[in-house]
């Protein structure tokens, strides 16, 4: 029903404004949207396009014709200069030609200054009296200098032509040596003389045009900046005529927009009809929807007394009295239904106006308040909490504000000052209450605090009833004081509690430092006996060392008379220098023979082990087929098995590749196939296995030998390290084989296991990985 009412007093409302109405607060905001210059902003955008087309097509004919016509006129100054120059060159040539035959006239360039016309040498005008050969034998003119050259052609090049067809020639346009541009006619004269020449600088020559030519450029760069400043003029105007219509179509939007955010519309109030118009944004305000934001809504008084609540301000009764009282200012808080059907609260605010004789306006804005109306319940209710919370804690509490006068305290505040309930009346005087006061304190403390002491203070207080409170005083940021008492008995009977604890524990931190002396004596002696194992293990490692380096130097030393040994008995037994007469002899040469390279491949074992403990042998890792490498040792091995029947087999990843150092794994390999040999009997087996797992490659030698005793299988792969047994002692070994191998399986990074079932055979596993790592190969080495 109401927004009915609203659409038909709207209708009533615009009727009224046109029959010469007075005219409100929004009629004038409208107008403001409605351009006056409709037509002109229409041809705006032909104008834009069309203004600069016009000045460009105007400046283009201008330049058109004054280029055509500097180019006339550069032919018509060209044209006078040529004349000009024939003319002096020909009086100047009869004048020379009078004078050349009266005696004394050896000076040619006085000759010459005699016979030129007057202002002959202006512009830059030079005349030469040229020889037979091109020689200068007068000079005269502008920029003429006797260190100039005293031939023409050195000044002008090649001037045969000029020479030999004189006038005919008429005036050329040639570069001199120098660069210069110039105009030059050169006439014949009679003997002694041979021609008579006139130079001038093109650009003298053409002085007038290329003055005139400057001025033209000037003119147009001129007409071109003002094209420039009027094509910008127009722009800029247009575009602020554009930013002015798009702020004067914006400021009624733009206001409604801001009083819809902030709660708020204009309303205006025909106290005379009876009438009242409201804005787009009062309509938002109450939750209808929005409108022609050009067209405000009017409603009639009967149709808004229906939507003010019924227990706020009678509109009626208001309408009357605005109209036979003087007042002028209008401020009412009043409820006002809202389109969901709650109630909201609104301020409004206006000014009385006199409009018409007898006519009174009230026009004004609405805010909406209903938030303030809310949290002033809720401050009330909060104030109500804070009470029970107060009256409900357990410490005494009080509060005064900056007059020291009592604002709220609660009962144990009562109880503790001995106060009746009227003594403690919101409102009295600080000093009503502590004359009324009869606390029960018998002595106080001051107890520092960390704030400044004209703001706060905190003391302890003995009661008579042997309690203690602790009491705080505080400056509230009004300048009031508040006051909490809060009971610290079993505070304190702790806080002696704490003392006598603190006793003991001074005793015990006693106790606990002398057992800290003794356990920093244990310590150093500690530290003593460190520093005397460091000593040991030094005194040690170079013993190693120095091992390590005496089997190095006596194997050297060693394998010299070996070698001869062993040359000399191959010599004998072969007999090279005949036979030896005694098959014992013969016996006694191959017993030194073998035992020679038996006592060669011990010092071989020896120093490779020692280079090797000394961290000298380096490997070379390179791409290796595993299975090129157990089948060339086979090769090797295959003399050793030929007599005794031992199989030998590869299985497996015969061609898998990996990096190791090539010499290294054959050694490997020709060392476990050796044990595996040396240990199985006739007939046997032995396997080379070959596979890849999680940590690279494996390499299983597994042979069906005599097998090796659980507890001796700890020492193998030690220096020098047998398994003496009655089978061994028939094969000779320096006990250094297995040990170069889990060296060398070491320096690759890898490691070695053997399993052995005596009565069964052995099994050693070799893993290696698959890519070497560089910088731990290195230190593998270095390590070794």
């Amino acid at each position: 029903m109401a927004r009915a009412a609203a659409a038909k007093a709207s209708d009533e409302g615009r009727t009224f404004a046109a029959s010469g109405g007075p005219t409100h607060l929004f009629n004038s905001l409208k107008s403001l949207a409605k351009p006056s210059d409709r037509k002109l902003l229409g041809l705006d955008p032909a104008l834009k396009i069309l203004i600069p087309v016009m000045v460009i097509l105007s400046l283009g004919i201008v330049a058109t014709i004054r280029i055509g016509s500097l180019s006339q006129d550069y032919d018509a100054s060209m044209q006078e200069a040529e004349l000009t120059l024939v003319s002096l060159a020909m009086s100047t040539a009869s004048r020379v030609d009078a004078l050349a035959t009266q005696p004394n006239t050896n000076n040619f360039d006085k000759l010459l200054e005699n016979v030129l016309p007057e202002g002959a040498k202006r512009n830059g005008r030079r005349f030469y009296i040229l020889g037979q050969n091109g020689d200068i034998l007068g000079r005269t003119g502008n920029r003429v200098s006797a260190d100039q050259p005293d031939n023409i052609a050195a000044r002008l090049g090649d001037v045969q032509p000029l020479v030999v067809l004189g006038s005919e020639a008429g005036v050329l346009s040639v570069n001199t040596t120098d660069g210069e541009n110039v105009l030059v006619t050169v006439h014949r004269l009679q003997a002694p003389f041979a021609s008579l020449a006139i130079i001038q600088s093109h650009r003298t020559a053409l002085s007038n045009w290329y003055a005139k030519r400057t001025q033209d450029l000037l003119i147009f760069v001129a007409m071109l900046l003002l094209s420039l400043v009027l094509v910008y003029s127009f722009f800029a105007q247009s575009a602020r005529a554009h930013e002015a219509d798009a702020i004067y179509a914006n400021a009624y939007r733009r206001q409604e927009t801001a009083l819809i955010h902030g709660r708020s519309g204009l309303w205006d109030w025909d106290l005379s009809q009876g009438t009242m118009i409201w804005s787009n944004s009062m309509s938002v305000l109450l939750g209808y929807p929005a409108r022609d934001k050009s067209k405000d809504i009017v409603f009639s008084l009967d149709d808004l007394t229906e939507l003010v609540h019924p227990d706020d301000t009678d509109l009626h009764q208001l309408q009357s009295s605005l109209l036979v009282t003087e007042q002028a200012r209008f401020d009412e808080q009043l409820r006002v239904k809202h389109a969901n059907g709650n109630w909201i609260w609104l301020r409004l605010r206006g000014e009385v106006l006199n409009t018409q004789p007898g006519g009174r306006q009230l026009v004004g804005i609405a805010t909406d308040v209903t938030e303030q109306h809310l949290l002033a319940e809720q401050t009330r209710l909060a104030d109500i909490r804070l009470r029970d919370a107060i009256e409900t804690t357990s410490e005494a509490f009080v509060l005064w504000d900056n007059q020291n006068r009592l604002v709220m305290c609660n009962t144990k505040y009562q109880q503790l000052h001995k106060l009746l309930p009227q003594d403690v009346l919101a409102g009295t005087p600080y000093e009503d209450i502590a004359a009324k006061s009869h606390p029960e304190i018998v002595s106080t403390i001051t107890l520092p605090s960390e704030i400044n002491q004209a703001e706060a203070r905190t003391y302890e207080a003995a009661l008579a009833s042997k309690r203690w409170l602790q009491i705080s005083e505080r400056r509230t940021k009004d300048g009031g004081f508040v006051s909490v008492g809060t009971d610290v008995t079993e505070l304190k009977l702790n806080e002696q509690k704490l003392i006598e604890n603190e006793k003991r524990q001074t005793a015990l931190i006693r106790d606990l430092n002398k057992s800290r002396q003794k356990l920093e004596v244990q310590a150093q002696q500690l530290v003593e006996l460190a520093e005397n194992y460091a000593y040991a293990k030094e005194k040690a490692e170079a013993a190693s060392n120095t091992k390590s380096e005496f089997l190095a130097n006596i194997s050297h030393e060693l394998r010299t008379p070996l070698n001869a040994i062993i040359g000399f008995s191959e010599i004998m037994r072969t007999g090279v220098f005949g036979n030896l007469g005694s098959e014992k002899y013969l016996e006694y040469c191959n017993d030194i023979h073998d035992s020679g390279n038996f006592l060669l491949d011990v010092i071989n074992d020896i120093l490779q082990m020692s280079k090797i403990e000394a961290g000298r042998l380096q490997l070379n890792f390179e791409k290796i087929d595993i299975g090129d490498i157990v089948r060339e040792s086979f090769r090797v091995m295959d003399v050793n098995v030929m007599d005794t029947g031992i199989q030998l087999k590869i299985t497996g990843m015969d061609n898998l590749v990996f990096e190791a150092d090539r010499r290294a794994m054959k050694q490997i390999m020709l060392n476990l196939l050796t044990n595996s040999v040396k240990f199985t009997p006739d007939g046997g087996r032995i396997e080379v296995q070959i596979k890849t797992g999680e940590y690279g490659a494996y390499l299983l030698i597994k042979d069906t030998g005599i097998g090796i005793p659980e507890e001796a299988i700890n020492k193998l792969g030690m220096p020098f390290e047998q398994v003496q047994n009655q089978f061994t002692k028939d094969h000779k070994g320096s006990g250094l084989g297995l040990a170069i191998t889990k060296s060398l399986v070491s320096m690759h990074g890898g490691h070695m296991k053997i399993t052995s079932t005596e009565g069964v055979g052995t099994t050693v596993t070799v893993c290696v990985p698959l890519v070497q790592n560089l910088h731990e190969a290195d230190s593998a080495n270095a390590v070794a």
